[in-house]
């Protein structure tokens, strides 16, 4: 039997949808935030083939659990689920609001925002 942590914090949509998917034929073990899942993860005894999770939790995003599932258990599949709209603002927050470098990559405008980012962190330092 597939194993699957379903990862949502609206107590409505997860007890629905682990309970469809119970009806499907999975194990459903569910979490409540992104870091109770890490709890359930933690365990390298605990059987679980695949991760369902919200892009926008509460705690932490889904794009963070995604990486470490990929670098801690990569045997693990991880589908995230979410809108478009939430998707890019979860990207964009991770990058400011925009990316600060564009491609084609102009070297000095990625040394100015090299020297920028080395002067902030300089200046938070004193």
């Amino acid at each position: 039997m597939t194993s699957l942590l379903l990862v949502e914090a609206d107590i409505l949509v997860r007890a629905a949808l682990a309970a469809y998917l119970r009806e499907c034929g999975f194990r459903v073990i569910e979490a409540t935030s992104i870091a109770e899942a890490r709890m359930f993860l933690a365990d390298v005894n605990a059987s679980i083939d695949l991760v369902l999770a919200e892009i926008g939790g509460t705690d932490e995003d889904g794009f963070a659990l995604a990486s470490w599932i990929r670098k801690e258990r990569p045997a693990i599949d991880v589908i995230l689920a979410g809108t478009l709209e939430t998707a890019t603002k979860k990207a964009g927050d991770l990058c400011e609001s925009e990316p600060s470098v564009t491609k084609p990559y102009d070297h000095q405008l990625v040394l100015d925002r090299i020297r920028r980012a080395v002067a902030g962190r300089e200046r938070g330092a004193k």
